[in-house]
């Protein structure tokens, strides 16, 4: 399984979450971003949510982050 990183600071009031490895944008609104990361999923729930800095596959979220939910898609190939 490929590697993958988030990191998740706070900055005047805001959730900021970094995350490097992400292989594709799935859905992008300001209450979800579902991202790809190789065989994983994240999927960040909030309000406000926008996405200012992309380059390659490193991406800066930035806005009230209520949930993080993580799927495997390996597993989800297995039981279809």
């Amino acid at each position: 399984m490929g590697k993958y990183r988030i990191e998740i600071l706070s900055e005047g009031g805001k959730d900021v979450l970094n995350v490097e490895g992400c292989k594709s944008i799935e859905k992008y609104t300001v209450e979800e971003i579902k991202l790809e990361l190789n065989r994983r999923k994240l999927t960040v729930f909030g309000k406000g949510l926008n996405m200012p800095v992309l380059v390659g596959g490193n991406l800066c979220i930035k806005g009230f982050v209520k949930s993080l939910e993580f799927s495997d898609e390996a597993e989800k190939r297995k039981t279809k």
